[in-house]
């Protein structure tokens, strides 16, 4: 997405969405003013972390700041890694779903040195099961990087944010919207769910991303984001 088309889509804002977006671009950039930073945008499964990433990068695209999205789940392991531990493991979930080491060599590190140094905001396609091509991207000395995903508060990550997000939505909301989105069902008691519920169950016992969170928003309703 283009920096004009970015602009033009905080046209579509509401005015509770404009203010709620624009403070947290303004939080953002007043504890990050220069050099490159990263910010984490940790949830559940269904609570819009991904189209949050989206509507701050344009609201950092208004303040005038440079910004990339990646998100954790182009960063995975294979098949073989991250059922290694059962299929329906919740332990293997949470320890074997995302490549960390992946995500740090050719994402956080490279982005973290500045200067010339390239980057990659994708590497794993877990519906194809197969490595992508990468496609390296440089940028000026100032940017920031969104990292949305499961699990951003865990040890091995926690201490290389530069400020962290914690997105909530009611469970209802979360089964709805991955009901439409991936076709799950819509209940997430259900055990179709059980997987990855009580991974996230368990990170968030031992990692308590919200005690964690600079920010804590409630994505419940799209149209009223709140800032808790």
């Amino acid at each position: 997405m283009d920096d004009y088309s970015l602009l033009m889509r905080a046209a579509d804002w509401n005015t509770t969405q404009k203010s709620v977006y624009t403070e947290i671009a303004e939080r953002i950039l007043r504890g990050n003013s220069r050099g490159r930073r990263m910010i984490a945008l940790d949830g559940r499964p269904g609570v819009g972390k991904s189209l949050l990433a989206i509507e701050l990068r344009v609201a950092l695209a208004r303040a005038g700041a440079t910004s990339f999205v990646a998100s954790m789940s182009d960063f995975k392991n294979e098949r073989a890694v991250r059922e290694r531990q059962g299929r329906d493991s919740a332990t293997g979930y949470y320890d074997d779903t995302y490549n960390l080491s992946e995500l740090k060599r050719n994402l956080i590190e490279p982005f973290l040195l500045g200067g010339s140094t390239a980057f990659v905001l994708d590497a794993y396609d877990a519906h194809a099961e197969q490595f992508v091509e990468p496609d390296w991207t440089t940028t000026g000395p100032d940017a920031i990087l969104l990292v949305e995903g499961e699990f951003l508060a865990r040890p091995a990550l926690s201490r290389l944010w530069h400020g962290f997000i914690r997105v909530e939505a009611a469970d209802a909301v979360r089964g709805s919207r991955m009901a439409k989105r991936d076709g799950a069902h819509p209940i997430v008691t259900h055990p179709s769910h059980a997987q990855r519920e009580q991974a996230n169950a368990h990170y968030e016992s031992i990692c308590d991303p919200v005690s964690r969170a600079d920010i804590v928003f409630d994505n419940s309703d799209w149209e009223s984001p709140v800032i808790r």
